[in-house]
């Protein structure tokens, strides 16, 4: 059965010709409000995606959109604003409530490639959930062994921890497949942060969770648009807002999973800096895990020195130049120095993992 679609607009005309040249294709519901819109939610099976104007009387879009995520919280917010809008859907991005927007007026066969790409961003998804879902199932009913012998104990874990690392890595090659300029970059940057951290004594148990936080640290990419992340000129400030979000869909996407580790909020953190010029909090300091200060300088590295669709790749002579010129401002400075001496003193080679 098709994902269903639900369109929020005060104007009947508006709801009626786009019900009637989207029917053939989505399975369509209506609703002339925002607070009829979180009734539908509430009461209908679920949708894949949900697309409200801004400018509504009583509650507008950005409050519907808004409730609407704790309603559905995985289901695709779309936006349908004017340019007089714009600082305002900005600021519902950058809180998470809205993922896309569409300027006004939007033609039918544009609306219709937008809502093809959403409901695949909801299905790939979907399927993680459900994938994650099996995987936690499974975990349960192994702990409800505990009473067996310690041997028996030893093994379960193990296999739980595989369980969740598959787990992981299958959110990794989901994105990895959708953005080719990628491929490969969150295993090297998992690769380069785990060999650091041993670099810094680190014990096995830390070291593993910044492996797992690692390998899908840019997963909230998932969400972005597939003509940003492989646009080969700069982004305007819009398109800039919806890579910078990435970080919170990320921990939006992972904190339904239970994890022994705090990769949600590594995730959530990776774009940090000490100084508190980074984002998507603004931290400084101490507020930031040391995880993720680990995971900032293998990410910056590895993408300085890897191609993308803007840039060629930057020698790595650079990449270090960056790290030292910013060691204790920016980046942790027991970090970039491990980093300098690992690629200086010791040959380093970035691994795929």
């Amino acid at each position: 059965m098709a994902e269903r679609v639900l369109l929020v607009d005060d104007d009947k005309n508006i709801l009626a010709a786009y019900r009637r040249n989207l029917g053939n294709k989505f399975a369509v519901d209506v609703a002339e409000s925002g607070e009829k819109g979180l009734a539908v939610l509430k009461e209908r099976e679920p949708f894949a995606v949900v697309i409200s104007d801004y400018r509504m009387p009583g509650m507008d879009g950005i409050e519907f959109l808004s409730l609407a995520r704790k309603v559905a919280p995985h289901t695709v917010r779309i936006m349908l604003t004017g340019y007089a809008d714009m600082e305002k859907v900005l600021g519902a991005i950058n809180e998470g409530n809205v993922f896309h927007f569409l300027t006004k007026p939007c033609p039918s066969n544009v609306l219709t490639g937008v809502l093809e790409k959403a409901i695949e961003q909801y299905r790939l998804v979907t399927n993680e959930r459900e994938m994650v879902d099996e995987a936690l199932r499974r975990a349960q009913f192994e702990e409800s062994m505990k009473v067996m012998a310690e041997e028996r104990l030893a093994v379960m874990e193990k296999k739980l921890k595989s369980t969740l690392e598959d787990a992981i890595k299958s959110m990794a090659v989901v994105l990895e497949k959708r953005d080719p300029y990628t491929a490969n970059h969150q295993r090297r940057v998992a690769g380069l942060a785990i060999t650091l951290a041993k670099a810094l004594g680190w014990g096995d148990e830390q070291t593993e969770g910044l492996y797992m936080a690692a390998i899908v640290h840019d997963i909230g990419k998932i969400y972005v648009p597939a003509e940003i992340l492989n646009k080969p000129g700069s982004l305007n400030d819009l398109e800039f807002a919806m890579i910078r979000c990435h970080p919170e869909v990320g921990q939006e996407i992972l904190q339904v999973i239970d994890f022994p580790w705090p990769i949600g909020q590594i995730v959530l953190q990776h774009h940090e800096r000490l100084d508190g010029s980074g984002y998507p909090m603004g931290l400084s300091g101490d507020e930031i895990l040391s995880e993720a200060r680990v995971l900032a300088v293998a990410d910056v590295v590895e993408a300085m020195t890897s191609h993308r669709p803007y840039r060629q790749a930057l020698s790595l002579d650079e990449a270090l130049g960056e790290i030292s010129q910013n060691a204790g401002a920016l980046y942790d400075k027991n970090v970039a120095d491990a980093c300098i001496k690992l690629f200086g003193e010791e040959g380093f080679q970035i691994p795929d993992l």
